[in-house]
Formats: structure tokens, C-alpha cells, sequence
């Protein structure tokens, strides 16, 4: 026997191959409904409802953030303008300014709450 023919041999003895009862060939194990996937089986409503949550509020929180963020830099452009800055005269720039600044500053905002979030978890787990 050469041994692309014991190999064939051994591969056909194998259990998949064989069908015994206990064990699926890999086509049995995808058709099948229960092992066709990966991952949770059943979601519960509120673990759905708890995420959908999360999200508006998240939404929620980063909108009242942007709005509190452009007042303050528009007031910070005021007071530079009032003090004599000229680059605040230049219209490009200080519109760059007020619609970049209050978005970096809500990247800032929500890396300083994700932090402090870590903090405080710790010292309850402790």
C-alpha cells in the first residue's frame, strides 16, 4: 500500500467520516439548525432594550456636549476679537475653529469620562 492510499484509508476510518452515532461530518454539523452558527442562541428584550439605551443616551449626552462646546468657543472667539486678535478676523480660520474645536473637545470630554468610568469601577471592585 503506498501512502497516499494509507492515508485515504485512515482519513475514511476517521469518526466523521464514518457517521457513528455521537459524532457529525462537517456537512451534517452546518445543516444542522443548533451548530449552523456562532454566538448567543437567544437575546433577552431587555439585554436589546439596555444596548438601544446605551446608544441614545450616549447620542443624547454627545449632542448637549457639542452645543455646550460651540457656545463656549464662540464666546471664546468674542473675547479675542474684542481684545484686538486679528486672526480672529480672518473668516476661514475662525470658522475652522468653531466647528473643529467643540468636536476635539468632545473627544477630550468623553476619553476624561471613560477614564474617570475606570477609575471609580476599580475602587468598588476593591
Amino acid at each position: 500500500m503506498t501512502d497516499t492510499e494509507s492515508l485515504s484509508q485512515t482519513l475514511s476510518d476517521s469518526p466523521l467520516a464514518s457517521g457513528q452515532p455521537g459524532t457529525a461530518s462537517r456537512s451534517e454539523s452546518v445543516n444542522d439548525p443548533v451548530e449552523g452558527y456562532i454566538g448567543a442562541k437567544h437575546f433577552e428584550i431587555t439585554d436589546i432594550a439596555g444596548g438601544c439605551i446605551m446608544v441614545f443616551a450616549s447620542g443624547a449626552i454627545s449632542c448637549v456636549l457639542l452645543v455646550i462646546n460651540g457656545a463656549f468657543v464662540m464666546a471664546l472667539l468674542s473675547a479675542f476679537a474684542a481684545g484686538g486678535a486679528r486672526w480672529v478676523e480672518n473668516e476661514k480660520f475662525s470658522q475652522f475653529l468653531l466647528f473643529s474645536l467643540p468636536v476635539a473637545l468632545l473627544i477630550v470630554q468623553w476619553y476624561l469620562i471613560d477614564t474617570l468610568r475606570w477609575i471609580l469601577r476599580r475602587r468598588v471592585q476593591k
